[in-house]
């Protein structure tokens, strides 16, 4: 009539080292999961990028859709600026050509 059959259990993958593989930790499947995430957002975000500008190259024949981006230079000093009291006395706004400085002692 039915008879019982007992499953044979599969074999365990070995490495070449001879080793049975052990399964991986739960922190570990976190930290796959967690690198994984990380790596597609970055080149998800990276391929829209480039996706990006390459559309803007081809439409406006500029990386940045016809936008003038600023010199950001001529808002911040390029070094420190130190006057003795007589040449800042040049800049004191009576030469238009000149900027005004302003000494904090």
């Amino acid at each position: 009539m039915s008879s019982t059959r007992q499953r044979k259990s599969e074999p365990k993958e070995e490495h070449e080292e001879g080793k049975p593989e052990e399964k991986k930790s739960e922190k570990e499947t976190i930290k796959a999961a967690k690198t994984s995430w990380l790596s597609a957002f970055l080149f998800a975000f990276i391929f829209t990028s480039l996706i990006t500008l390459g559309i803007s190259y081809l439409i406006t024949d500029s990386f940045t859709f016809g936008v003038a981006i600023p010199n950001l230079r001529k808002y911040f000093p390029r070094r420190e600026l130190v006057f003795t009291p007589e040449e800042l006395l040049q800049y004191d706004g009576s030469d238009l050509n000149k900027p005004v400085y302003i000494a904090i002692l």
